[in-house]
C-alpha cells in the first residue's frame, strides 16, 4: 500500500549530517543488541543541500534496517559522509552476508536481501532519492557485505 502512495518530498535547505547523526544515534542501542558496532565519520565542513529532512531519514533508515538484517551474528555498519564535485555522498556499508540480485524494472532493483517483509523499502528508498535529485548505487559481495552510495546535488543559493 505504501507503494501506491509514493512519498512527496518538500525541499528545503538542510544538513546531511544532522539527518545521519539523528537516526544513528536512535539506532544504535538496537544495532548493540544485534552485535553490530555502528562507526559513523561524517565530514565536518559538508556543505548544505535541499533535503526533506523526514524522508531523507525513512530513505537512509530502510538501508540501515536491511543491513542490520544481513548481520544476524554481528558486524558493522559504517556510515560516512563527504564532498565531491558539486556532490554530497553518504556511503553505508555492512559487513553482512551481501545481495543477490533479481532482474526488475526498477532503476535500484529489487534484491533478495531479507528473509521477510514485502521488499519495497529499496525501492521507495530509490524513489526518495530520486525526488532529492539524487542518485543511489550499490556494490555488494556474497558473504563480504553491501555498500550503498547516495548522492545528492549541493545546495546553491539562487541570490
Amino acid at each position: 500500500m505504501q507503494f501506491a502512495r509514493l512519498p512527496k518530498v518538500n525541499l528545503e535547505e538542510g544538513s546531511v549530517n544532522e539527518v545521519v547523526s539523528d537516526l544513528l544515534a536512535f539506532l544504535k542501542e538496537d544495532a548493540a543488541g544485534r552485535r553490530i558496532m555502528v562507526q559513523e565519520a561524517l565530514e565536518d565542513s559538508l556543505p548544505p543541500v535541499q533535503l526533506d529532512a523526514r524522508q531523507l531519514r525513512q530513505a537512509l533508515l530502510n538501508i540501515v534496517k536491511n543491513s542490520i538484517e544481513a548481520m544476524p551474528e554481528g558486524g558493522k555498519l559504517t556510515v560516512t559522509t563527504g564532498a565531491k564535485d558539486g556532490w554530497v555522498e553518504i556511503r553505508i556499508a555492512d559487513t553482512g552476508r551481501g545481495i543477490r540480485k533479481r532482474t526488475t524494472t526498477w532503476s535500484l532493483p529489487v534484491f533478495q536481501y531479507q528473509t521477510r517483509g514485502n521488499r519495497l523499502g529499496l525501492p521507495i528508498t530509490s524513489h526518495i532519492i530520486e525526488e532529492h535529485r539524487g542518485s543511489i548505487n550499490l556494490e555488494s559481495f556474497i558473504d563480504l557485505g553491501t555498500v550503498f552510495t547516495i548522492r545528492l546535488p549541493v545546495w546553491r543559493s539562487k541570490t
